[in-house]
């Protein structure tokens, strides 16, 4: 679980670089109100990404490990793949709308 937190932090600073995103703000005129366009924006950008990221960690976590946990306690060992499962069936209907 730990590792799989990790890994959704990171995923998600690898994802949405407030920098990168402040400096495309700034070039295209965007702003959000009350807020300096620049490093106040970085600053405000960055704590939204912490806390949206830390939120999806432990959604995802939730989700992972809980199956796995409810059905080492229940004995019901379809449950320890039920993310698994759902995470595929979901990933083919993505790929499937796309194309």
């Amino acid at each position: 679980m730990t590792i799989l937190y990790a890994l959704s932090i990171g995923f998600a600073y690898m994802n949405y670089d407030s920098a990168t995103i402040a400096k495309e703000m700034r070039k295209s005129g965007d702003y959000i109100e009350h807020i300096r366009p620049g490093k106040e924006t970085q600053r405000y950008l960055q704590s939204k990404i912490r806390i949206f990221a830390h939120i999806g960690a432990w959604i995802v976590c939730t989700f992972a490990v809980g199956p796995a946990i409810i059905g080492n306690l229940t004995g019901l060992e379809v449950l320890r793949f039920l993310f698994g499962n759902i995470f595929i069936v979901i990933s083919f209907i993505f790929m499937i709308v796309e194309e």
